[in-house]
């Protein structure tokens, strides 16, 4: 009753008389009648929506789906899209449903990738989601029938309306979204949209031998005079005919394609290969001229030069011998001239050919060649015309010169013979200056011979020699060096003379002492009478001991040992003189001493040598140690190892010692020597005797461990002890410090002592055998066995079982 009073209430319902309860009950039943109507449509719109996205989404696939990639192109420069429409609604071809745009991407991208698309795949792709996306908006924007203002005041929910109502409240864009025929549409739209996309970027290859050529010639455009270096005529009319033929050729570049649902707009890409070939049409137009131009120039200036000497009346030698000279080079290369005109004319037919106009400049310049060409070949001719009575004139100029300068030439060698050039008092900065002046003279009258020896060529007169220019030169040049480096020696000489022999750069010396030792044999053979030679070479000689001795005395591997030696020989104490000079070692008669004193040098390197040998051996032995090994997992009970590194190491470093000793440089170290070779000589004993200690105290140890055998022969047992306790205190001491050199000579009396051990080891083992003996004679068949196998059934004396392994061998035929 409340719901109703409240129905009514909102309604405005009123009665002149209070609603019986049957009145309600009616009124109640009505309303939910009409609930559960609207509830139905309101699920019948649903179904419908879902539905209507559903087959929206189908038909979508369909439409995206291409039934053919195979391009459709068209290459027609006046079509419109408006008629390439109708083009296909004529052919019934399919419309795309996309469009991109194909264009040329800048350069500085990878030879792959030249092209774009725009838009692209993503981009389309993201566009159709969208598109969806926003379909399911719309669709979800529907209010139910049941939840509208204006059925509101009709809804009367009942407790089971009200749970039906919560069943379906659900989003029906999440329904839809949820749903396996959308989802499955959409990757099909996504898979032919991508499909579509392949097609395309397969179908951008139709451009690419138009986009090679659009490279190349933007290359070519940028340096159209490196690509012609050559000027080849035939290489320009090639190149234009190409790029003509490229015109043609780019007319053929696709506008449209349909590639599936796809249409590719590449107008944009037509429009910008197309001017390529012309560009560098244009290049090559603009670049001919300029090469007409350089080449008529250089060809004008070059014959420009030649007419005015050919032309020319000669005054003197000099100026005929040029002429003539001119005057062949122009009939030698008349032939080439007139070649390199005519290349200059087919580059202007080439202009011509093409319609295009040569500039002014390039036909004045044509005409000027012309003309330059026509003079040549009169002034040649004028010139023949008058060589034999110009070449009489001159030739009789040259034949009066010759005999001048020769007498000026041997002014020259007299010059040289002065008394100065001779004089070893002379002052050096006055002989070198004169003969300077004289080389000077000399070296004018030499380039003049060169020139009358080639006037005489050309005027084909008969070619002097003028020996004496080659005699002169000699004498001039090896006085001019002797004067030369006696200058130098000085210098050099005082510099050295003063410096501690410490700091004397040896090798520099070397080579400084064998140039002017060079100089000093080439004077005295070239120049005999020059008392200058003499003394240069007595100084050069005063230093030529030296060297070697300086290089001596610098040996690093002189010890104090050899300085001693030195002093000793010499008188003087070198090393504690402070800084003893070349000057000192002179003065003090060293230079005496020379071979004495590389002996001594040649020992001590020798001795360094033998003591890096001996560093050798003396390094391994302190490094090289014992591999001691636990024995039978007992505490502070040790073995030797492996010794072969060790065996291996001391017979190295024994050859080494012996070779060392064999030297006849070994008197300054063969104390040092002595005692290795007498230490290693004493680890080498101490080593066999210890191995033999060892072999022998494992095989005895394996026995003596026994208690029936100890009973059995107790002697021999305590000998056992005393010898076992010493070798274990050994081999711990050896564990400890397992360095081979100190555990083999440390203690002298370790040898003896295993030499004492291996004495008692051997009487055990003898005492062993006569008592194995004597079991033998009390029960023979016990010859039978060997002494490990005897001794094994001995040491279990209580055990009568221990002897059944080895009855086989006693008795024959038995097995138990």
């Amino acid at each position: 009753d409340e719901v109703v009073d409240q129905f009514l209430k909102v309604n405005n319902i009123a009665a002149n008389h209070k609603m019986t309860f049957m009145e309600r009950a009616a009124l109640r039943a009505e309303c939910k009648r009409l609930t559960r109507f609207l509830r139905m449509m309101d699920i019948i719109n649903t179904d419908f929506l879902k539905t209507m996205v559903k087959e929206a989404m189908i038909k979508l696939v369909a439409a995206v789906e291409s039934a053919t990639l195979v391009p459709r192109i068209e290459t027609n420069d006046e079509i419109t899209k408006v008629q390439l429409g109708k083009k296909r609604e004529a052919n019934s071809w399919k419309t795309p449903l996309f469009a991109v745009i194909c264009s040329m991407k800048p350069p500085g991208h990878s030879a792959r990738d030249h092209f774009s698309l725009t838009p692209d795949l993503d981009s389309l792709t993201r566009s159709l989601d969208g598109v969806v996306n926003d379909a399911l908006e719309v669709v979800g924007s529907f209010i139910k029938v049941l939840t509208s203002a204006e059925t509101e005041m009709y809804v009367m929910p009942d407790k089971d309306d009200e749970e039906a109502d919560a069943v379906e409240t659900e989003d029906i864009i999440s329904a839809i979204k949820g749903n396996e025929v959308f989802n499955k549409s959409k990757e099909l739209i996504h898979k032919h949209m991508r499909h579509a996309f392949s097609a395309v970027k397969e179908y951008l290859n139709v451009f690419n031998p138009y986009k090679e050529i659009y490279l190349q010639n933007s290359s070519d455009v940028n340096d159209i005079s490196t690509l012609f270096q050559s000027g080849d005529v035939e290489a320009f009319q090639n190149a234009i005919a190409s790029y003509k033929e490229q015109i043609d050729k780019f007319k053929d570049v696709p506008r449209f394609a349909d590639v599936g649902v796809i249409f590719v707009d590449s107008v944009e890409l037509k429009l910008s290969l197309i001017p390529s070939p012309l560009s560098c049409l244009q290049a090559i137009r603009k670049y001919l001229p300029e090469l007409c131009l350089l080449r008529a120039q250089e060809l004008v200036d070059q014959v420009g030069a030649m007419n005015p000497v050919i032309a020319g009346e000669p005054n003197t030698v000099e100026a005929y011998v040029n002429k003539k000279k001119v005057k062949d080079a122009a009939v030698a290369g008349l032939e080439e001239f007139n070649n390199r005109q005519s290349y200059v004319r087919s580059l202007v037919h080439v202009m011509d050919d093409n319609s295009w106009p040569a500039p002014d400049q390039v036909k004045a310049l044509m005409r000027m060649l012309k003309e330059s060409l026509q003079s040549l070949e009169s002034n040649i001719q004028l010139a023949e015309g008058k060589e034999e009575e110009e070449t009489k004139k001159f030739s009789s100029q040259v034949t009066e010169e010759c005999p001048r300068v020769i007498k000026r030439f041997t002014e020259v060698r007299e010059q040289l013979d002065a008394n100065l050039i001779s004089d070893p008092d002379a002052a050096d900065e006055k002989v070198v200056k004169f003969l300077a002046q004289q080389e000077a003279d000399f070296l004018k009258l030499k380039a003049r011979t060169e020139k009358l020896q080639e006037y005489q060529a050309i005027l084909k007169l008969p070619v002097d020699d003028f020996e004496i220019v080659e005699e002169i030169q000699s004498d001039l040049n090896l006085k001019i060096r002797l004067w030369n480096d006696r200058v130098e020696w000085a210098k050099l000489r005082q510099r050295i003379l003063d410096s501690p022999i410490s700091s004397i750069d040896v090798s520099m010396l070397e080579k400084e002492l064998a140039k002017f030792n060079k100089t000093v044999n080439m004077a005295s053979k070239g120049l005999p009478l020059n008392k200058v030679v003499p003394r240069l070479k007595a100084s050069v000689d005063e230093f030529n001991p030296v060297l070697p001795i300086v290089s001596d005395l610098r040996n690093p591997s002189l010890q104090e040992r050899h300085w001693a030696q030195i002093t000793n020989l010499i008188g003087v104490d070198i090393q504690q003189a402070e800084n003893f000079s070349l000057f000192d070692l002179i003065d003090k008669g060293v230079t005496a001493f020379q071979e004495d004193i590389s002996v001594i040098a040649t020992s001590a390197q020798q001795e360094s040598i033998l003591e890096e040998m001996m560093s050798k051996v003396t390094t391994i032995w302190e490094k090289l140690c014992f591999d001691v090994k636990p024995y039978k997992e007992v505490k502070d009970l040790y073995i030797l190892g492996d010794t072969s590194e060790v065996i291996a190491s001391l017979d190295d470093s024994l050859v080494t010692i012996n070779t060392v000793l064999g030297s006849r440089y070994v008197a300054g170290i063969r104390n040092f020597v002595d005692t290795w070779r007498s230490k290693l000589m004493h680890f080498q004993e101490t080593l066999d005797e210890w191995l033999t200690c060892q072999r022998n105290w494992m095989y005895l140890e394996t026995i003596f461990g026994s208690p029936d055998i100890i009973r059995q022969l107790p002697g021999p047992a305590k000998t056992f002890q005393a010898v076992d306790k010493s070798w274990k205190m050994i081999m711990k001491q050896t564990n400890d410090d397992p360095n081979a050199l100190k555990a083999g000579t440390h203690d002298k009396s370790r040898r003896d002592l295993f030499r004492s051990h291996n004495a008692n080891l051997d009487q055990i083992q003898k005492d062993l055998e006569d008592y194995l003996e004597t079991k033998r004679m009390a029960f023979p068949r016990f010859y039978f066995l060997s002494n490990d196998e005897l001794l094994e059934i001995l040491s279990q004396a209580k055990e009568p079982r221990a002897v059944q392994p080895h009855l086989r061998k006693c008795f024959d035929n038995l097995v138990k």
